[in-house]
């Protein structure tokens, strides 16, 4: 929707914890989130979810055109 994220990764985060997600783009684009709560998927990795706390506009701006393009 815009305003959360839905990660994948090996450690789960308790729900309120700051986290911060660096996409691997040029340049790279830090995203400052706080998370919502984890789930542990089958394979043993966890469902993070998280709300987007700090977007500027350009960043903003390059993560709808990130998701636009589908990479």
């Amino acid at each position: 929707d815009g305003e959360r994220a839905l990660i994948v990764c090996q450690t789960p985060f308790a729900p309120g914890k700051p986290a911060t997600l660096t996409l691997a783009i040029e340049p790279p684009l830090a995203l400052a989130l706080k998370t919502i709560g984890s789930k542990r998927r089958a394979d043993g990795t966890f469902e993070v979810r998280a709300r987007i706390v700090m977007l500027p506009r350009d960043a903003r701006d390059r993560l709808a055109a990130l998701v636009a393009s589908g990479s």
